[in-house]
């Protein structure tokens, strides 16, 4: 990993641009490769279809565009994958982590993980988990034990007294609350 390190945003030698709706970002392939499991089947995959329409190219550059997120945020991914470090920061923790989810970049996931749980509070619980939090497995049953855990504080707040009202069309409202009452039945019950 160390070896990687002057290579952060270091445009010589790059070979790969990440097109974003705010900018853009020279990266190096070999690291794309080795940190994510996305990238590393993508390549392979351009790879096998190069192959196959017998083109030969020596342009090894590729320009990927990469819309659905923001240049800063896909930039400290990046420079987690060259230097192995993260700062939450200003960053928020749940961009970060559905970056590592899609991109297959189990290490960055957990650590964005274990931010998002960090930050969860009384007041922002509730909403988390029903803006997207609710998404994937792991990250909403966090929530759920959250709210579990400190209901008798959380149910007092507005945010959790109109969730029937500001969620009743949500997709999945009717399963989180048998969840959160389900969980909350069972640890009384213990």
């Amino acid at each position: 990993m160390s070896m990687w390190i002057g290579e952060f945003n270091n445009a010589e030698n790059a070979n790969i641009q990440l097109n974003f709706n705010d900018g853009s970002i020279l990266t190096h392939k070999s690291v794309l490769i080795k940190r994510s499991e996305y990238f590393r089947k993508f390549f392979q995959d351009a790879k096998e279809s190069k192959e196959k329409k017998r083109k030969h190219d020596t342009n090894d550059n590729h320009i990927i565009n990469v819309p659905e997120f923001s240049r800063q945020t896909f930039h400290d991914v990046i420079k987690f994958m060259y230097t192995d470090s993260i700062e939450f920061g200003s960053n928020v923790p749940l961009e970060i982590f559905k970056i590592a989810d899609y991109y297959l970049i189990p290490d960055l996931r957990q650590k964005a993980r274990i931010e998002i749980y960090k930050r969860l509070h009384f007041d922002n619980v509730v909403k988390v988990l029903f803006s997207e939090g609710y998404k994937w497995k792991d990250l909403k049953d966090d929530m759920v034990g959250y709210i579990v855990s400190n209901f008798d504080k959380i149910k007092d707040t507005p945010e959790y007294k109109l969730l029937a009202v500001d969620n009743r069309s949500h997709p999945a409202v009717v399963v989180l609350m048998q969840e959160i009452i389900a969980t909350l039945f069972y640890k009384k019950s213990k």
